[in-house]
């Protein structure tokens, strides 16, 4: 069959797709269009480009999600949208969405090694994108990979070294990096990592977390006068005594040092000296322990509770409904429910009416778990959720549903 006479076949394909499509009849849509691709693809039609079967074939995914969201029982099975997308990086490998994209499916499928290979797929392919060297810091840092992250956060920094996101990545690269230095005793790698850390000038938390590490690479490594030293600077620099403390501890437990004994010491050598902590230094507080726990620190628990008594004392001071929903929130979520629960039936005593406190309060002395909730706890658990269905803020109304939905369904399967 002639080229001209394939062109011409290819064209009323595509005439007939765009019609399909005018009246919103997805599927018949999608099979002429896949008609028209493997017609493209099997004859070699020399008028269609690469570039054009690559946006053939991620058009004809965007139809399958019109498809499934006009249709609740779909006529016909869905397509295996991933395979489509890898497919059209064959024609176009360098197109940043779709690797954006399948990046996206597979992380929902949990499938850790597609998640893996397209991240690096996608750096090699565009290593220089802002957004791909995000994704691919975070796969690296995912599989343990902190050199292979230091690197890309590096690219980053060079590509935009007044954003403080790349900044963030490329110092929190570092001290991951340092982290595993100390295991092995190799100071004075670490120590160059510091160096490296310091060199892009970081400032606020960021800076804090790097020198924090610093003082105690010193003190492992047996300088102990200039670890006092460097302390004592911080110490006097920072007007968050609480906040320093904190990220000493957390800092002092990822590398290794003893819990008991170093909190025992530290608040037996450093006492507080600012007595004027309050409401801001408790929140930046809540703002990095919120971040350790994205970075993956399971453990952040731990030390909270060991500054709880000092986390205690400060919050006396709070007045605002949205901060106490906050430090809820984080509590629950790191699962420092005993502290959790101090807040919550705080809270409800001092903001009555506020009915996501009786929520707080009953999922952090469950501890998360739905199968402990008894009768008259569910009964509230209602209550809360027509409450905020009702008189609001709904932007909680989810999570209550959700935890009730569980708690039903525990009911439920105990019926049985």
């Amino acid at each position: 069959m002639s080229s001209n006479v394939l062109s011409h076949s290819f064209e009323r394909l595509r005439g007939q797709a765009l019609n399909a499509e005018m009246a919103q009849q997805w599927s018949r849509a999608m099979k002429l269009w896949l008609s028209g691709f493997e017609m493209a693809e099997s004859a070699e039609i020399e008028s269609i480009s690469s570039l054009e079967k690559a946006l053939i074939l991620r058009h004809i995914v965007m139809l399958n999600e019109k498809r499934e969201q006009s249709e609740k029982h779909l006529s016909q099975p869905s397509l295996n949208c991933q395979a489509l997308l890898e497919e059209s990086l064959r024609f176009d490998p360098k197109d940043k969405t779709t690797y954006l994209q399948l990046i996206d499916l597979a992380l929902d499928q949990a499938d850790i090694q597609a998640y893996q290979r397209l991240a690096s797929e996608a750096v090699r392919q565009l290593p220089n994108d802002r957004d791909v060297l995000e994704v691919a810091i975070e796969a690296a840092n995912a599989r343990y990979d902190y050199i292979q992250a230091a690197d890309h956060a590096r690219t980053l920094f060079d590509l935009d070294g007044i954003n403080f996101q790349a900044k963030r990545l490329f110092v929190e690269a570092c001290l991951n990096q340092v982290r595993q230095q100390v295991k092995k005793q190799q100071y004075t790698q670490a120590k160059k990592l510091i160096e490296d850390a310091l060199a892009v000038n970081p400032a606020d938390v960021l800076l804090l977390q790097v020198q924090t590490v610093e003082i105690l690479l010193l003190q492992l490594a047996g300088n102990g006068a200039l670890a006092e030293s460097l302390l004592n600077g911080v110490a006097r620099r920072l007007s968050n005594d609480l906040l320093f403390s904190f990220v000493l501890l957390v800092e002092a437990l990822q590398l290794g040092f003893a819990a008991t004994q170093f909190v025992a010491t530290f608040k037996q050598d450093h006492p507080l000296q600012n007595t004027e902590v309050g409401r801001d230094e408790l929140m930046a507080l809540f703002a990095v322990i919120e971040q350790y726990w994205d970075a993956d620190f399971i453990a952040i628990k731990y030390p909270v509770a060991a500054c709880f008594d000092q986390i205690q004392c400060v919050a006396k001071k709070l007045s605002a409904v949205d901060d106490y929903i906050q430090c809820c929130d984080v509590l629950c979520q790191i699962e420092a429910f005993d502290e959790a629960l101090w807040f919550a039936m705080r809270a409800r005593q001092q903001f009555q009416g506020h009915a996501v406190f009786n929520y707080y309060e009953i999922y952090s002395f469950v501890k998360g778990d739905p199968s402990k909730v008894d009768g008259s706890e569910h009964e509230v658990l209602k209550e809360v959720v027509h409450l905020l269905d009702t008189e609001g803020p709904r932007q909680f109304l989810s999570d209550v549903a959700i935890f009730l939905n569980d708690v039903d369904e525990v009911a439920n399967e105990n019926s049985l």
